[in-house]
C-alpha cells in the first residue's frame, strides 16, 4: 500500500493537511479510518514534540532557577540586585 508521504507529494496544495483542502491525493487514495488515525498520530507527536521543548527549557533555565534560589548573582552580573 501507498504510504501517506508518497502520496502527499501529488496533493494540489504543498501545506495541504488532508483535512478538508482541494485536490487532496490522501484523500482520494486512503480510507477515512486510516486518515483518522493518522491525524490522530499527527496531534500526538505535535503534543510530544512540545513537551521535549518544554522538558529542554526547564532544564536549561535550572541553574537560573537555583541561582535565584539562593540569592546570589550569577558570574558575570553586576554587582547588586541580581536580575534574570
Amino acid at each position: 500500500m501507498t504510504t501517506i508521504a508518497t502520496l502527499a507529494a501529488r496533493c494540489r496544495f504543498r501545506d495541504c493537511r488532508h483535512e478538508d483542502e482541494p485536490g487532496c491525493a490522501v484523500r482520494e487514495a486512503v480510507p477515512a479510518a486510516r486518515l483518522k488515525n493518522f491525524h490522530k498520530l499527527q496531534r500526538e507527536a505535535e503534543v510530544a514534540q512540545w513537551k521535549a521543548r518544554a522538558r529542554q527549557a526547564r532544564a536549561r533555565s535550572a541553574p537560573v532557577r537555583a541561582v535565584r534560589q539562593q540569592g546570589v548573582a550569577p558570574a558575570g552580573a553586576p554587582a547588586g540586585r541580581a536580575r534574570l
